[in-house]
C-alpha cells in the first residue's frame, strides 16, 4: 500500500491527519538485541538499543563504546521537549533527504 492509498483508507475511516513525521531508520540485529539509528526531521540523530533485559541493553551499549549511564529512555516526545523543539510537522527538505541516502 502506498502513502496515498493509506491516507485515503484512513480518511474513509473518519480519521483526520493532524501531523506528519518523517523518519529515516537503519536497523541492525544482534543475536541478543537490536540497534537502530533514528534520524527524525529536525531532531538530532540518535541510537536506540532494544533487548529483552537491561543487562543485555548494557551489553550492547558497551559493544558500542557507551555505558548505561550515557543512555536515556526518553520517548520522541521527551526528546523534542529536551531540545526545545516545537511539536509541529517533522519533514525533511529535499536536500536533507538526498544526504540521508548518500
Amino acid at each position: 500500500m502506498n502513502i496515498d492509498n493509506a491516507t485515503k483508507f484512513l480518511n474513509k475511516l473518519g480519521l483526520k491527519i493532524f501531523r506528519i513525521d518523517e523518519k529515516f531508520r537503519e536497523s541492525y540485529k544482534l543475536d541478543f538485541g537490536l540497534v537502530e539509528i533514528d534520524t527524525w526531521a529536525g531532531v538530532p540523530t540518535y541510537i536506540e538499543v532494544e533487548a529483552n533485559s537491561e543487562k543485555l541493553v548494557e551489553k550492547i551499549l558497551n559493544l558500542l563504546g557507551y555505558n548505561l549511564s550515557d543512555s536515556t529512555s526518553m520517548s520522541l516526545k521527551e526528546v523534542i521537549k529536551f531540545y526545545n523543539l516545537d511539536d509541529s510537522n517533522r519533514l525533511f527538505t529535499e536536500e536533507e533527504k538526498l544526504k540521508l541516502y548518500e
